[in-house]
């Protein structure tokens, strides 16, 4: 054969060898964009989940339907706004009438209640260093914890410290608990400082009623 068929032949053998090695490599990048599209739409899919999740049940603990939200730390359930304006008495008196989305059977919360409404504030969060509960209404019974946290920092609307979902006006809240040792005076929440406070009865302020 002569030197230039020899030339020939191996020339076209060489440019066989590089296109199919142009193809493999080809496809060996078509199956990881493959894969990796897979990963990409199980990431989808997963994201999807999460989301569907957080639809159901958007502040975690607390949920939120209408006009009516349920803590299920607590067991509780409130009344999604708040109500103004009123004196110890009426407050009593407004969530013992209530009718409210679909419930009769709504009560002024209780001191312990009223704080399990608290987030945000270590210090007088349910469990926190404020001494005043259910069990301990005395004035002596408050200490500097109960002052709360700086205003107006909550992760509730307006930086209130209450959850994020929950609405209604964040001024002073009363329960229903009296103090103790002292005539006309009972306790409230102001949820723009997490503080826990008292007044005299006849002192007006908003109303958020449990059941």
């Amino acid at each position: 054969m002569k030197r230039s068929t020899w030339v020939f032949v191996w020339f076209a053998l060489l440019t066989f060898l590089v296109t199919m090695s142009a193809v493999l490599s080809c496809l060996d990048d078509d199956d990881d964009d493959d894969e990796g599209k897979d990963d990409s739409d199980d990431d989808n899919d997963d994201s999807a989940g999460d989301d569907d999740s957080s639809a159901e049940n958007p502040s975690g603990d607390f949920t939120c339907i209408g006009d009516v939200c349920t803590d299920s730390l607590s067991g509780l359930m409130w009344q999604n706004d708040s109500d103004c304006c009123y004196d110890w008495e009426d407050a009593k008196d407004h969530c013992d009438d209530l009718t409210w989305g679909g419930y009769s059977d709504w009560r002024l919360p209780s001191l312990s209640e009223l704080r399990s409404l608290v987030r945000g504030c270590d210090a007088t969060v349910t469990g926190g260093n404020c001494n005043v509960t259910d069990s301990c209404l005395n004035w002596d019974c408050r200490n500097t914890s109960c002052r709360g946290c700086d205003y107006y920092w909550g992760p509730g609307p307006d930086g209130r410290y209450w959850p994020e979902k929950l609405a209604g006006s964040g001024v002073w809240h009363w329960s229903s608990s009296p103090v103790a040792d002292q005539i006309n005076y009972a306790w409230y929440v102001d949820f723009n400082g997490a503080v826990v406070q008292n007044r005299d009865v006849w002192t007006i302020a908003d109303v958020r009623c449990v059941r």
